[in-house]
């Protein structure tokens, strides 16, 4: 009798329980570190976008003579640079945008009134707090 308590308490012990609180709570960390992330995303655009604009004004200042040749190789420079930029804001929002999937993955179901069928009697419960898992 003994081993049988010991037995069904070791084995409680391993159980893996989804409190709805935790998963609350992952959600909302997702949802603002994608938050973060995505503002964080625009500084890297709006830089990337200047040197871009910088390249592209030392393109149309040239006059085609030799001394334009240091103009054109800084305006190379600047517009590699400012696409290079821009490539890594993109980067961050997929990212940013990956984690807002993530986080609407994990569909909590709160307050929804739960309706039970039993036999002809209906029951209407007030709410409930459920975990929806999506099947992809």
């Amino acid at each position: 009798m003994i081993t049988v308590a010991l037995l069904v308490c070791f084995l409680s012990s391993f159980g893996q329980r989804v409190f709805t609180q935790d998963l609350i709570d992952r959600r909302d960390s997702l949802i603002k570190r994608g938050k973060i992330e995505r503002s964080g995303a625009f500084i890297p655009l709006s830089c990337g976008s200047a040197f871009l604009l910088g390249g592209i004004i030392a393109f149309s200042k040239m006059d085609g003579g030799l001394d334009d040749i240091d103009r054109g190789l800084g305006g190379t420079a600047l517009v590699t640079v400012g696409v290079g930029i821009i490539g890594i804001s993109i980067v961050q929002f997929i990212h940013a945008h990956r984690k807002f999937e993530r986080a609407n993955r994990i569909g909590l179901e709160i307050n929804k009134p739960v309706v039970i069928n039993l036999g002809s009697n209906k029951w209407v419960l007030p709410y409930s707090v459920g975990i929806g898992i999506p099947i992809n």
